[in-house]
Order: C-alpha cells, then sequence, then structure tokens
C-alpha cells in the first residue's frame, strides 16, 4: 500500500490535537440538560439542594473548555471574550441566577461545539483532496526502464509516464505524446484541455485518452494541487474584517466592562450607601448591583455568532468545490452588484 502524503500526517495530527468538536458537542448538550433540570427542580422545596448540583454541573461542562482557553490567555496577561463569559456566569451565579449563568454556557459551548464541526467538515473536504491525488506514479529510467514510486518522491528533472484514465501525480511537462487533461477540479473548466509536447499538465488532473512522457516540474509538496490545499487552510486561518473587529472589540471591551463594573461597585457602596454584600428587604447590595451590569452588558451573541458563520460558510464553498481566499472574500460577496464571467461561462 502506497504511503500517505506527509502533509497528509502532519495536517491529521494538527486536526487530532484540538478537542474533538463531538466532545463540545456533548459537553454543551449536557449542560443544557442540567440547566433544565436544575430549574425542574428548583420549583420543588425538597429537591432545592439538588438544583444545585445540577446547576453546578451544567456550570462544569459549559465553561471546561472556556476555562482552559481563559487560563491560557491569562498566563501571556492576555484577557478576552472566553474570560468574560466565565466572569459573568459567575456573577450570575453569585447572585443567585444560577440558570441564567447556566444558559449563558450553554451558547457559548454550542457555539464553539458548532464552530468545531465546521472546522471538522472543511478537514474531511481537504482530506478528500488529498486522497484524490494519486499516490504513485510511473518512473521512467534513463536507459528506458520503467517502476512504480512513491509520488510524494519524485524530484523536478526526472521523467514520468502517464497512460490514459490516470491522474497525474505532480506538476510536469510533456516531452512526448498526445492527449488532453481534464482539469475541471483544478480550474472548473468542463472542456477536457489539448495538451503536446512542451504543455504543462497538473498535479490531480485527469490524463483522458493518450499515453503521455513527461518531466517533472516540482515536488507535490509544491504542485498547483497543494496550493490549492494550502489556500483552502489558510482561508480557515484568515479572519473576516467582522472577526478582527470582534477580537479588538473583545479584548478591550472585557478590560472595559470589568473596570466599570468595580467602580460602580464602589459608587453603589461609597457613593450611595448600598451595603457591600448583603442585600435588605428594601434595597439590593452594591455587589448584586454590579454583577447584574456584568451579567446585562455581557455581548454574548455579537461575539459568538461571526466564526462559526464565516466558518460554516467555507466549508459549506469547499463540499461545493468552491474555494473562498478566507472570510474577507466571504464578505465581501455581500457587496457584488455584478458578476463578469468568462466568454465559456464557467463558474
Amino acid at each position: 500500500m502506497a504511503r500517505r502524503n506527509s502533509s497528509f500526517h502532519a495536517m491529521e495530527a494538527e486536526s487530532s490535537s484540538e478537542p474533538s468538536w463531538r466532545v463540545l458537542l456533548a459537553s454543551a448538550v449536557g449542560c443544557g440538560l442540567c440547566v433544565l433540570l436544575g430549574i425542574y427542580f428548583d420549583r420543588i422545596p425538597e429537591l432545592h439542594n439538588l438544583s444545585h448540583a445540577c446547576y453546578a454541573t451544567a456550570f462544569l461542562l459549559g465553561g471546561w473548555d472556556a476555562a482552559v482557553d481563559a487560563f491560557d490567555r491569562m498566563k501571556r496577561f492576555h484577557l478576552d471574550i472566553h474570560f468574560l463569559m466565565l466572569a459573568v456566569a459567575i456573577g450570575a451565579a453569585a447572585i443567585g441566577a444560577w440558570w441564567e449563568g447556566g444558559a449563558l454556557l450553554f451558547l457559548f459551548s454550542l457555539s464553539n461545539a458548532l464552530e468545531g464541526l465546521a472546522l471538522a467538515r472543511t478537514e474531511r473536504e481537504i482530506r478528500s483532496l488529498f486522497r484524490d491525488a494519486p499516490k504513485t506514479a510511473t518512473l521512467v529510467a534513463a536507459d528506458g526502464s520503467e517502476r512504480e514510486v512513491h509520488a510524494e518522491g519524485l524530484m523536478a528533472g526526472q521523467t514520468i509516464r502517464i497512460l490514459p484514465d490516470h491522474q497525474f501525480a505532480v506538476d510536469a511537462r510533456v516531452l512526448s505524446g498526445q492527449s488532453a487533461a481534464d482539469e475541471s477540479s483544478l480550474t472548473g473548466e468542463s472542456v477536457p484541455v489539448e495538451k503536446q509536447p512542451g504543455d504543462t499538465v497538473f498535479s490531480g488532473t485527469l490524463n483522458t485518452y493518450g499515453p503521455l512522457l513527461a518531466e517533472v516540474l516540482r515536488p507535490p509538496s509544491e504542485s498547483a494541487h497543494a496550493r490549492i490545499i494550502r489556500l483552502i487552510r489558510d482561508a480557515q486561518a484568515s479572519k473576516a474584517p467582522s472577526q478582527r473587529f470582534t477580537d479588538r472589540f473583545g479584548t478591550g471591551y472585557t478590560l472595559g466592562l470589568l473596570a466599570l463594573t468595580i467602580v460602580m461597585f464602589f459608587l453603589w457602596h461609597y457613593g450611595m450607601g448600598h451595603p457591600a454584600f448583603n442585600s435588605t428587604a428594601t434595597t439590593r447590595s452594591a455587589f448584586y448591583r454590579a454583577m447584574t451590569l456584568l451579567v446585562v452588558c455581557s455581548p454574548c451573541a455579537l461575539v459568538i455568532s461571526i466564526p462559526s458563520a464565516v466558518l460554516t460558510g467555507i466549508a459549506a464553498g469547499a463540499r461545493r468545490g468552491i474555494l473562498f481566499r478566507g472570510g474577507i472574500a466571504l464578505e465581501n460577496l455581500a457587496t457584488i452588484q455584478r458578476l463578469a464571467v468568462d466568454k465559456t461561462g464557467t463558474l
């Protein structure tokens, strides 16, 4: 059996290093169920203590991933929206709003799970591109003998033979023979492109009817096929303008909101005379008011919605053979008023 491409191994290792979206989804669902059970037990006085156990479990399931991420960022002296979500949830619990805090963590963890699902789908499409590329090639030696070799071991200047109905393993220049290459997987062009001596053939495309002798131009890792795969991966990593805005907004807003919460706590306590922590029958404590402010001002929907939407769009495009050069290109589609195509109508 031919060895798989080393880039494929690296991609699988990188993908498997991230928490599985299934684990995140199971945690989110468990968090939501525990919140619902907590609400139910809250209505039964005899089971009131059990409701707190359900809420605590919900906080653990819904907040563990955000807590790990927030802790890693705190070690680099960076506070972001993950830290704010945890602070808001803990603040909600501190004022007795357990189910509100649990619901917040449920939405946040569900968003992370859906984002992970979108990433996993895109990774699956990329892996299918690797599987589509041939893993072996027919190497022609100087004495004319031929042998099967691993495609990833080919080097520029070597000669290979490509039979009809076989894919090109690397980018190469035709030395002899005549055929046509089906490049629809690469360019979207449905009409096969005629190939004669001197023409370039591309990795991942199909030789249709004639045997060809070709000179390798570059190794598989530098082929057009590999560049497309890298473009898809870069598209995942690049951030749309709205994502960059929410990243900056999230960090600044987190610091600003935490500072405002602390200032308002002292203002309500020392400036307005509200008790610091113990509410009375006539007034709420300064701590209660500060935590309420923290919960109300949390920008959850704004921050958790954009990454999932962009990643889902990129994944949906990849499944349909559409490559977006990052979230920027995806967002720019919203501003398009006219579309120009070439004479063949290839989209």
